[in-house]
């Protein structure tokens, strides 16, 4: 799941940012999770590195946006920033702080939208790793960003993933020592689960994007404690 904070002291651009994200969220099948912050000092103030990215506006009351940015990058030099901003001219100070993008008022979704699916593939890209399958007689190399389960089934482990399906023979145990990664989290002894794709635990099933997997009972007090902290960062 991609953390993203949402810096405007005014409610309906505030609001507008949430609808575009909903949007976003739905139409790419991503699980994206805001929290919106009408004054920059409570984001600054007690700063923890919990989020990917955050939206920015520069013209605010007790500390504008470009004051901000910096008391940030103090404390992340990683975060990805974009500045929301009504005078472009402004924007132009963001690579002082190495904002990424910056978008000028009043937004429309489909610049929105490019900007924040760049601000996506710099998260994506800082934060790859990969495994290799044995597809026949091709070498696959797989992004883990984009595994959303993997399952195990008579014999096989079948890797699904954003773009398409993988199976090869082998065992769940030697995809999740492979795999090595402390976002997925087994549900059951059948499924290995990246939690950047879990919607939500709906009862006894776990919520992915196209999929609905039963969390056994004996698993479901650790997953539900290692999706919390994952959430939490």
């Amino acid at each position: 799941m991609v953390k993203i904070a949402i810096v405007e002291d005014d409610d309906n651009d505030a609001n507008l940012l949430n609808v575009f994200i909903e949007k976003y969220s739905k139409s790419n099948q991503l699980a994206l999770e805001t929290t919106r912050f009408k004054n920059p000092l409570l984001l600054v103030d007690n700063y923890s590195s919990k989020f990917d990215l955050i939206f920015l506006d520069i013209k605010m009351p007790l500390m504008n946006g470009m004051e901000a940015a910096k008391k940030i990058r103090e404390k992340d030099k990683n975060v990805v920033i974009i500045f929301i901003t009504s005078l472009a001219q402004f924007a132009v100070q963001g690579y002082e702080v190495e904002a990424l993008d910056f978008i000028v008022k009043p937004i429309e979704y489909n610049e929105f939208s490019l900007k924040l699916n760049r601000a996506l593939l710099r998260i994506h890209q800082e934060n790859r790793k990969f495994i290799s399958l044995n597809i026949g007689t091709n070498l696959i190399r797989l992004d883990t960003n984009e595994i959303i389960y993997i399952e195990s089934k008579k014999h096989k482990v079948i890797f699904h993933t954003t773009k398409d399906k993988y199976e090869i023979r082998n065992t769940l145990v030697w995809a999740e020592k492979e795999i090595n990664d402390s976002n997925f989290c087994r549900c059951n002894n059948c499924y290995l689960v990246n939690l950047s794709y879990v919607l939500k635990i709906d009862g006894n099933d776990c919520i992915l994007p196209n999929a609905r997997l039963l969390i056994s009972r004996p698993k479901k007090k650790y997953f539900q404690e290692v999706f919390v902290k994952y959430l939490e960062g």
